[in-house]
């Protein structure tokens, strides 16, 4: 989006895909959730955001979202973000009982 230099951009991507792992695995293994659940909305918010505001002032033709794996439009991973938020709201509302317990039980 040509807000920063080359080389802050390259050591924000990387913080962003090891931040985006973290919350990953704390989200699969519903650590801290009291908190995890409320901040990873929060940051999708903003994140989304920022999204929205380089489709209207066109900074950006790629999101550069997983990496570059998949090759999605910003307006994709918008769309994309609701549906994150979608689901992270309803496992915020109506949770299930944590990892941990069903391994406890299976030994």
């Amino acid at each position: 989006m040509r807000l920063f230099s080359q080389k802050v951009n390259v050591g924000a991507a990387i913080a962003f895909t090891i931040l985006e792992c973290v919350l990953g695995i704390a989200l699969i293994l519903r650590l801290f959730s009291q908190w995890l659940f409320l901040s990873t909305i929060v940051l999708l918010l903003i994140l989304s955001s920022l999204t929205y505001w380089s489709i209207l002032t066109k900074r950006t033709d790629d999101c550069g979202c997983y990496n570059g794996i998949i090759d999605i439009s910003p307006k994709q991973s918008l769309l994309l973000n609701v549906l994150y938020i979608t689901l992270m709201g309803l496992t915020w509302f109506y949770p299930v009982a944590d990892i941990l317990v069903y391994f406890h039980a299976w030994f």
